[in-house]
């Protein structure tokens, strides 16, 4: 093994803006070799997507947030129709790269939106954006790493013993990681457990990335084959299972990689909290259930010939290979997430993750200086006989749709207009409430230079119109 640091040390993905690259540690070489790629060009970033040099939900999304920058930095343009249009060719490209994780597409969808919202900047400055964007997911995802440590921690105790299947840990995230992120942190303040990693076939993630992170961590860690799971379980020397997630269905449904489903059986079986560990971005809301989810099939190769000299399989025998399986809610003692845990059913606990996220993120804005809206009076009408500059509006727009989408309990977001005036677009409404609220369609509720005051205004779902009780909004103060 080539001499190295420890790999606690290295990022796993990074931007090197000077040299116009993505940096990454290439983790088809772990544990034996330790090799750090500058990857300059979009195909490479999209192989290194697709064979898995970069990997895990949350270290995905950051790549591709990192990529598509890199892309818009090459664009030459002359005018924002062309930029746009080169910009969404390589975004759709890295898209392809990896179906079925959630959070690349929600990356990638969270740049596209700092392109469609500044219309009306110059190239240089909506580059310019897009870099402190991608720089943005990086660090929250630093931070909701370490909520999602702080909220698993609260579930074991000093002396545990915790099995894991593939890695959810820091190589597959910022830092931290989320299955891994409670032993990590525990290690940070003292504690020790003792952890079961699944090797995890037919890749071995667990083999070759969890046990080399813990490892190299201190933690007490044993490698087991997938099929050792129940033996150790039946034992007595698992106390909980923690694992990540790369698409949570609105019914609590967790994808992860091949294999989870089996877990999640086991440990039910044997009276064994299975607790899935991953951030907000990972639930999608508009998936009703694991069935769903778009399952991803890797290269028969990886079964019959990866990690051993000779094939190990006859030619010409067919092979399935999914990436990923699923465990039904019903196995799941909690979803932990950077907002808290959600307990069954998911259904409604889901929302309320939804719920406490948006607050957290209103409360935020409020902090950084954004104006406060005007009070309503009853939540109803709204009198206000000056004109209302764009960001007083948008302000007052959000409060009201908050309140609103608290009482009914919706998980969609309600339609508002896509006027000048008052715009609120998909990307918006993923900003406020997150990746598991879409708009279904536009319609203008308020035209430019009109007040519509103690109205009863349609707000329309996925499933289906409802009415709610307050007026729109002015769109110049005129009444």
């Amino acid at each position: 093994m080539a001499e190295q640091k420890n790999i606690m040390s290295y990022e796993t993905v990074a931007l090197d803006d000077e040299q116009s690259a993505l940096v990454i540690l290439d983790q088809t070489k772990l544990p034996y070799e330790v090799e750090v790629l500058h990857l300059t060009e979009q195909k490479d970033i999209w192989d290194a997507i697709y064979l898995l040099k970069v990997r895990g939900a949350p270290a995905i999304g950051v790549a591709g947030g990192f990529g598509v920058y890199l892309a818009a930095k090459r664009i030459q343009a002359d005018n924002y129709d062309e930029f746009y249009t080169q910009f969404k060719k390589a975004k759709e490209y890295l898209d392809s790269s990896r179906p079925t994780a959630v959070n690349l597409s929600w990356a990638l969808n969270r740049m596209e939106k700092v392109v469609t919202d500044n219309k009306d900047k110059s190239i240089p400055e909506i580059k310019e954006l897009l870099h402190k964007e991608c720089v943005a997911i990086k660090d929250e995802d630093v931070w909701m790493c370490r909520q999602i440590g702080e909220y698993g921690l609260s579930l074991i105790k000093d002396g545990d013993g915790i099995l894991t299947h593939c890695n959810a840990g820091q190589l597959a995230t910022s830092k931290y990681g989320t299955a891994l992120a409670p032993i990590h942190l525990g290690r940070e303040r003292g504690m020790n457990f003792r952890v079961f990693t699944d090797e995890t076939r037919p890749l071995l993630q667990g083999a070759r990335l969890s046990s080399f992170e813990l490892q190299a961590d201190g933690v007490d860690t044993t490698v087991i084959c997938d099929n050792m799971a129940s033996q150790v379980m039946k034992n007595g020397w698992v106390n909980a299972v923690f694992v990540g997630c790369d698409r949570v269905a609105a019914n609590g449904d967790a994808c992860n990689k091949i294999g989870t489903s089996g877990v999640a059986i086991l440990a039910k079986h044997y009276g064994i909290p299975f607790y899935v560990l991953g951030p907000t971005s990972t639930i999608d809301m508009s998936i009703e259930k694991g069935e769903d989810i778009h399952i991803e099939q890797r290269p028969a190769e990886e079964v019959t010939e990866m990690w051993y000299k000779k094939r190990m399989a006859p030619e010409g025998v067919k092979v399935y290979n999914p990436a990923f399986d699923f465990a039904d809610n019903e196995l799941i003692a909690g979803i932990v997430t950077e907002y808290g845990i959600a307990r069954p059913p998911y259904t409604e606990s889901l929302k309320e993750i939804f719920k406490k996220k948006a607050e957290a993120e209103a409360a935020k804005r409020s902090e950084s200086g954004t104006p406060k809206p005007a009070p309503f009076r009853d939540g109803r009408a709204f009198h206000k006989r000056r004109a209302m500059n764009e960001k007083e509006l948008r302000a007052a727009v959000e409060r009201v749709i908050l309140s609103e989408l608290a009482k009914i309990g919706e998980p969609y977001v309600p339609v508002m207009s896509s006027n000048r005036h008052c715009h609120l677009c998909q990307a918006d409404v993923e900003r406020l409430f997150g990746a598991g609220y879409r708009l279904t369609k536009l319609r203008d509720l308020v035209q430019p230079g009109q007040f519509a005051c103690n109205e009863r205004v349609t707000i329309e779902t996925e499933k289906g119109r409802r009415r709610c009780a307050w007026s729109a909004l002015p769109a110049t103060g005129r009444r």
